[in-house]
């Protein structure tokens, strides 16, 4: 807050944009109006996935939620469904995630030969638990099973601790089946076009 303040009073900026996602304003925003993007909270996502989750985040994200002037979603369901867990009536306009189109369709159409040659499924995201990591993981000991030559390769940076002593990639590495454990590939994090393309090409 007193940082984006200080920026503000040397900057003169016309408008603030903050997350939601773990309450970064719960006082409001030094610079106004101040809009807030609705795109998957840690309220949203406790609630859809039936967890408990931090009262503390909820609170703040409660909070930095109701202190907007201006609310902006990256989907009807997201925003409705949000502003229905946190019990807040107000209007919002969904703005959907940009792509770029013919970036996408240069690296599909480039004739280099993929890294994998087998078939595969693609995880590409931060590796936690909210972006359904560990469901994939579980659903894929079933699925590799029926499909032999089937890898599954997960493209992001694995954050965070399970327990004392053990990081959250290691706990990971429980879940999978020990027969199919080499078919299941953590690449870490990679650059987002060139490098995640070859996989998702």
């Amino acid at each position: 807050y007193f940082y984006s303040k200080k920026l503000h009073y040397i900057h003169k900026f016309d408008i603030m944009e903050s997350p939601e996602s773990t309450g970064w304003y719960p006082f409001g925003s030094p610079i106004k109006p101040f809009v807030v993007r609705l795109h998957g909270a840690q309220v949203f996502f406790d609630a859809e996935l039936s967890r408990k989750g931090s009262r503390l985040w909820h609170f703040f994200e409660n909070l930095t939620i109701r202190n907007a002037n201006f609310l902006v979603a990256v989907s009807k369901y997201c925003g409705n469904r949000t502003l229905e867990i946190i019990k807040y009536k107000k209007k919002f306009s969904t703005i959907y995630n940009g792509v770029d189109v013919d970036k996408i369709l240069l690296m599909a159409t480039d004739k280099t030969e993929p890294l994998l040659t087998d078939p595969y499924i693609v995880f590409a995201n931060s590796v936690i638990p909210k972006k359904g990591i560990e469901e994939l993981l579980l659903a894929f000991n079933t699925i590799a099973v029926e499909y032999p030559t089937l890898k599954l390769v997960v493209v992001g940076k694995a954050l965070g601790m399970k327990t004392v002593g053990q990081t959250y990639l290691s706990y990971l590495t429980t879940l999978i089946n020990p027969d199919i454990q080499s078919r299941v590939i953590f690449t870490g994090w990679l650059a987002e076009h060139s490098d995640v393309f070859n996989y998702l090409k």
